[in-house]
């Protein structure tokens, strides 16, 4: 929602998005280690 706020295109914005969950789960995998979700929510 805030990067449509700032006015870009949902299909970027749904690629970001891919690409990151992506990079996770590969990061994990090769790793041999479980996803430690570190990102806190702002509200």
């Amino acid at each position: 929602e805030r990067k449509k706020q700032e006015g870009k295109h949902s299909l970027l914005i749904i690629n970001n998005v891919k690409c990151k969950i992506i990079s996770r789960a590969f990061a994990v995998i090769f790793r041999n280690t479980p996803f430690v979700n570190t990102y806190k929510f702002v509200a």
